[in-house]
């Protein structure tokens, strides 16, 4: 599956979670090939929503949103998106410039979400450094109390 999302917007939502990493070409691409199966995974959905509504155009409701955002607060592209819809549906369908502008703005918000859990900012470090022996100290000990372990260490 080639794909659709144009590299430049996913690396600019990728480096407004990093802050100041670096960001390499390759994660730009994972993560739009991620954002392109979620975005085709969600059209499924929504292609069944309008059926039961005996509907061949997707409508933003059937992606559930009730307001659709203003396209320039996007980044992602939505011409793209539309094409994006229609890779694991039916040709029959149709989707509506709404509907292609809320599933912009949902794989938008998946995309911060996928980028900013990736990212290990130093105060992320920091608690993992300082939690993880004081974790694995308290799993010892409650070994020992228990009488699972030997020794408390």
């Amino acid at each position: 599956m080639s794909v659709e999302l144009p590299f430049a917007p996913v690396d600019a939502i990728i480096r407004r979670n990093a802050g100041s990493l670096r960001v390499s070409a390759d994660a730009a691409e994972a993560l739009a090939t991620r954002i392109q199966s979620h975005g085709a995974a969600l059209a499924v959905d929504a292609a069944e929503s309008a059926t039961d509504d005996d509907r061949k155009t997707l409508m933003a409701a059937d992606f559930g949103v009730q307001q659709v955002v203003d396209r320039e607060q996007l980044e992602l592209p939505v011409a793209p998106i539309d094409r994006i819809a229609r890779l694991e549906i039916d040709d029959s369908y149709r989707v509506s410039t709404d509907a292609r502008i809320a599933l912009a703005d949902i794989l938008e918000e998946y995309a911060d979400n996928v980028a900013a859990a990736a990212t290990f900012t130093p105060a992320v470090i920091a608690t993992v450094v300082v939690v993880t022996p004081l974790l694995h100290l308290a799993t010892n000990v409650i070994g020992y109390q228990l009488g699972v372990k030997a020794e408390p260490w």
